[in-house]
């Protein structure tokens, strides 16, 4: 699995600071208290570009990419799950956030996004785990927000 928070444009670093992405660690740390192994890319602080991004999906290759999103980067995690679809067939691909308008979206898919569901890490890492057990994650995005 790979965690990504994908690049705010020119101001990306400056605005993040060099921080710890203490919402993917937390991420990490749930999704491998639940039996998975997640990796992370933090192409914000990183300062990195599509290639980048793309050579990480590359060298991961994973069963599902989970691109970490409010407002202001929705655009920027469709653009990286738009990558792992065409670097990985069949992957899962998912956009983590609790901005109101994400909120609008979520259970919601297309061709791009499998499932939108909200920050809270215990809780999408319970998802997760189901889908990597073999449960269709169409049927678990549509209740994410309710899942324990």
């Amino acid at each position: 699995m790979l965690l990504v928070t994908p690049p705010s444009g020119s101001s990306g670093p400056a605005a993040a600071g060099a921080l710890l992405p203490v919402g993917l660690v937390a991420l990490a740390g749930a999704l491998r208290a639940a039996g998975i192994e997640a990796e992370i890319c933090d192409a914000m602080v990183s300062a990195l570009g599509p290639d980048s991004i793309r050579l990480a999906i590359e060298h991961s290759y994973p069963q599902v990419v989970v691109a970490v999103a409010c407002a202001a980067t929705a655009d920027a995690a469709r653009d990286v799950l738009q990558a792992a679809k065409e670097i990985v067939p069949g992957v899962l691909t998912v956009i983590v956030g609790a901005e109101p308008d994400l909120a609008a979206t979520r259970g919601t898919r297309d061709a791009v996004v499998d499932c939108v569901v909200d920050d809270d890490p215990p809780r999408l890492a319970g998802l997760l785990a189901r889908i990597s057990r073999g449960e269709q994650a169409g049927n678990l995005c549509d209740v994410s927000h309710g899942l324990t």
